[in-house]
């Protein structure tokens, strides 16, 4: 099976940094990274902020954009396939209302999956960075989600290395493609932490990530 390239670029911006700013940040890292391919794509005509998938008018057919970011922490990706990618941050006060954000996931396996787990908290964070990231791929396609609460995990899922999943005490990160994807860095070198981790969602082996090292991505601080 062919694989699907993505190309990621971090940046990392004050913890207290607002939405706004986050968004800006990740689309000029968009904006460098479809300059690393020969694309010219200046940073004020992404789509706004809230409007679905990051699209460029300069940006070629056949390429899809991504972003998440998280406590100042900004991730943008460009792939050659629809994709998805969500990063969420360890928070004390989540767990006060754990319990009502986990009964919130609309599926009975995956809430069950959660009560199963060692960790709780860190489980929920596996569901939800995994239903975020299918919610985004699935927003590149002419079949969008409406919410990511209408996102639908099979049971059981399987990735087939199209799903991978980093999580540390702090950080949790997935990353979801259409076919195995093809990363130009492990996220593990750059995000403090975090190592690749078997899925509790996935009903098969860790799909260990396979870096193209040979691809400029800039990460900056």
């Amino acid at each position: 099976m062919a694989r699907q390239q993505v190309l990621l670029a971090v940046s990392e911006l004050p913890a207290a940094s607002g939405g706004a700013a986050c968004s800006r940040e990740a689309r000029r890292l968009l904006s460098q990274l479809a300059a690393a391919q020969g694309y010219i794509c200046p940073e004020a005509d992404w789509s706004p902020r809230g409007s679905g998938p990051p699209t460029h008018p300069c940006l070629p057919s056949g390429w899809f954009a991504g972003i998440t970011h998280k406590r100042g922490m900004v991730i943008a990706g460009l792939s050659d396939g629809p994709w998805g990618i969500d990063l969420e941050c360890f928070t004390p006060r989540h767990a006060l209302r754990l319990e009502g954000l986990i009964e919130s996931l609309p599926e009975p396996h995956v809430r069950k999956t959660i009560h199963e787990a060692g960790s709780l908290q860190l489980a929920f964070y596996q569901a939800w960075t995994l239903y975020e990231a299918l919610f985004k791929l699935a927003g590149h396609t002419d079949r969008p989600a409406l919410s990511v609460f209408d996102v639908r995990l099979p049971d059981p899922l399987k990735s087939e290395g199209t799903i991978w999943v980093w999580q540390g005490q702090e950080w949790t990160l997935t990353l979801a493609g259409e076919a195995p994807v093809l990363l130009n860095i492990d996220p593990a070198s750059i995000l403090r932490g975090i190592a690749p981790v078997a899925s509790l969602f996935l009903k098969e082996a860790a799909y260990q990530p396979i870096a193209d090292h040979q691809i400029s991505c800039p990460v900056e601080q």
